[in-house]
């Protein structure tokens, strides 16, 4: 893993949305980080969630060139990511709760 900075974040970005059968960007307004994003899938949700880098992220299909890295419900994943324009997430279910923190 490569570190994008040492320096302690200035500011930080919260945010929350659900999510479901199409691919959603986590902004589709850009913010620059300087550390990354925690994405969290909350125990009470049903649906996992797939997180990728472009908007044909897949959800649990056989194709492994499209699917998103799983997070399960109770769960949550930190990718080092210099903006959040960047990720893209998908729902195994409709109706699935993301909420995310980004520095």
């Amino acid at each position: 893993m490569t570190v994008i900075s040492n320096d302690v974040a200035a500011a930080g970005l919260t945010g929350s949305f659900v999510a479901g059968a199409t691919a959603l960007q986590l902004r589709s307004i850009g913010a620059q980080l300087t550390r990354g994003v925690q994405i969290k899938n909350p125990s009470t949700n049903a649906g996992t969630l797939y997180v990728g880098f472009a908007s044909t992220v897949t959800a649990g299909t056989s194709t492994a060139a499209t699917d998103g890295f799983q997070i399960e419900p109770g769960e949550k994943a930190l990718i080092p990511i210099d903006n959040t324009d960047k990720i893209w997430l998908i729902a195994s279910q409709a109706s699935t709760y993301v909420s995310f923190l980004a520095v």
